[in-house]
């Protein structure tokens, strides 16, 4: 008797331990923030050093997508979230977009825990700007 018992737990407890079906939403290695209501835009330095005067101007890619355009205009057009689907799996769903989605990347970037590295900007920068 005292084995059935035994036998009858060990079975509730082997039918609750199964994993359920893996959801790519919930994946862990998709890209996913956890930012809190009011993160809508870093904080901004009060006054900017200005720029020397024989500084070179900034160089500007030639396509119209870069890591300066709103997460929400990259997403609008199916080029661009077709990268960012590519390099960023998983923000296009994030729970947090609605939180983020009027930031840029760049903007994101210090939001991101990390998750945004130089590296992995410059090459969605490179394919956003390879965009026509």
């Amino acid at each position: 008797m005292r084995w059935l018992a035994m036998a009858a737990a060990l079975t509730a407890a082997a039918a609750g331990a199964q994993e359920p079906a893996a959801d790519p939403h919930t994946s862990a290695d998709r890209f996913s923030l956890d930012l809190p209501a009011n993160a809508q835009e870093p904080a901004k330095p009060a006054d900017p050093a200005p720029a020397p005067a024989e500084a070179a101007p900034a160089e500007q890619p030639s396509g119209r997508f870069t890591l300066d355009t709103p997460i929400a205009e990259l997403l609008a057009n199916y080029r661009s979230k077709a990268v960012l689907d590519r390099e960023l799996p998983g923000l296009s769903f994030d729970k947090n977009l609605d939180k983020f989605k009027a930031l840029s990347l760049r903007r994101l970037q210090p939001l991101s825990g990390g998750r945004l590295t130089p590296e992995l900007l410059e090459k969605v920068g490179k394919d956003l700007a390879a965009i026509e």
